[in-house]
């Protein structure tokens, strides 16, 4: 036998045994401390984690009992209690999430090919608490920030909701500006650069190699899935609390460190319920242009307006008062432009006009309000289906369709009606009372006992007013 040979597999099978000790020992605490070590101080965000278990050879990582906080609070004693979950008063108002368990699977193959593709993420039962602060930020926004930014903001009380949307669109355009733009770096770098002369003076073309996958992002995730979620929302500036989305499933779909270069864009969906009612969004979300281009659908099913008072209420013209509303719209948003085609079911819901506020519709708002609220106290269900919402989503523009033409006819109608009701009725009792005075002040004929059996019919409603039978007035009171 080759002495060589034995001594090659007497090395082999002894760093084989030290890299097993090592694995199947120490690499899952080592790598859990140094995580939560960089954790405690990291300045985008403080972490925790519980248990972490490593599957290198199939590509697994396990996660269990994940705290995450904004900067600014103190680490240690914020996240030591990932596992409880349960941290101090203070620092539970920086807590933004906690999930009680994350799956990772990555490709193995795809990583010894020098990219990081993550095939799924799992994430079973997280909590998110979204707060907005006195000064209108949010905890969340603080992720990713560091330091309290310079940035002018509006108190909570001045403001609602849709200030907290637009903040993070802008930061959507903003990551959207910063990312990766193909192989631009690559070609930027080889532009007029001429091929490098070998000794002996022959060209080293090499430097002129395109390669097939030098474009290919660096970072891949296909799907992320979010089982079980709830999400807390708090309002320093709201005079009541915010209901929670609970019963939670989120899906994420083709997320990459270049979406310049996807063949599809990024897709997402999520199902849930909120104050009861049921909502399902789904859309995608398109990078590889140079305008972020959103689509969204949504659907929503008997949501009391109580909740849109509480979330959207001071960006709204009129105040929701009573009933449920369904809806059922189109959303297309980039940087320049904004398209929602909305289709609005009002349930027994009444409005209440706003001070300041002129015209909706082409109508004044106390009309609009009157015709509305009286067309809701007719109908089951007041329903608009055309109206579209264009222009910017900081100047959005509205065009109202027959549909709610229609509803201030009806509503104008069904006013008129209500008060002609009311006057006939007043009618009626004034002619009754007429006639018991006229019958006790004089003997009635043939001729006018018919003629008052009529008025009674009138009175009854089974016969229409046409005209008096009689002349009261040749009768005296």
């Amino acid at each position: 036998m080759n002495p060589l040979r034995w001594i090659r597999w007497k090395v082999l099978a002894g760093f084989l045994l030290v890299f097993a000790i090592v694995y199947f020992i120490g690499v899952d605490g080592m790598l859990l401390r140094k995580i939560n070590t960089e954790g405690e101080t990291a300045p985008t965000a403080r972490w925790r984690i519980a248990d972490l278990a490593l599957g290198l050879v199939v590509g697994e990582v396990k996660l269990g009992d994940i705290l995450l906080v904004t900067p600014h609070a103190e680490a240690r004693s914020t996240v030591t209690s990932a596992r409880t979950a349960t941290p101090s008063a203070e620092s539970g108002k920086e807590q933004v999430f906690h999930a009680k368990r994350i799956e990772v699977n990555t490709s193995v193959a795809e990583l010894l090919r020098g990219r990081y593709v993550v095939d799924e993420i799992t994430v079973q039962v997280p909590r998110l608490s979204i707060q907005r602060r006195e000064d209108g930020s949010t905890n969340v926004g603080a992720i990713g920030g560091g330091p309290e930014e310079n940035r002018e903001v509006s108190p909570a009380s001045d403001t609602d909701w849709v200030s907290v949307l637009e903040e993070w669109w802008g930061r959507i355009k903003q990551w959207h500006r910063r990312i990766p733009r193909g192989d631009d770096e690559e070609e930027g770098e080889r532009a007029g650069a001429p091929p490098m002369e070998r000794p002996g003076g022959f060209a080293d073309y090499s430097q002129r190699v395109d390669y097939p996958f030098a474009g290919r992002p660096d970072v891949v995730l296909r799907q992320v899935r979010v089982e079980g979620l709830e999400v807390e929302f708090e309002d320093a500036g709201a005079a009541v609390s915010l209901p929670r989305f609970t019963n939670g499933v989120v899906v994420l779909e083709e997320f990459s460190s270049k979406p310049s270069v996807q063949e599809k864009p990024s897709r997402f969906s999520a199902l849930g319920t909120i104050a009861g009612a049921r909502l399902e969004l789904t859309g995608t979300l398109d990078f590889s242009g140079d305008d972020t281009h959103l689509e969204l659908d949504v659907e929503l099913a008997e949501l009391p307006v109580s909740v849109i008072e509480a979330f959207l209420g001071k960006s709204l013209p009129v105040e929701l008062v009573a009933g449920s509303i369904d809806l059922t719209s189109t959303v297309v948003l980039s940087e320049s432009s904004l398209l929602v085609a909305p289709r609005l079911e009002f349930t027994g819901v009444q409005l209440v006009t706003k001070e300041g506020e002129e015209r909706i519709a082409g109508l004044s708002a106390a009309e609009f309000v009157r015709a509305f609220n009286d067309a809701s106290d007719i109908l089951d269900t007041v329903v608009i289906a055309d109206l579209k919402i264009s222009g910017t989503l900081d100047a959005p523009s509205f065009e109202w369709g027959d549909s709610v033409r229609q509803l201030v006819m009806a509503g104008g109608q069904a006013f008129a009606k209500k008060q002609l009701e009311v006057g006939i009725g007043k009618g009626r009792e004034i002619l009754k009372e007429k006639v018991g005075k006229l019958s006790d002040a004089f003997p009635l004929s043939d001729e006018l006992k018919e003629r008052l059996e009529g008025v009674g019919k009138v009175l009854d409603g089974s016969e229409p007013l046409k005209s008096l039978p009689f002349d009261l007035k040749n009768y005296g009171e």
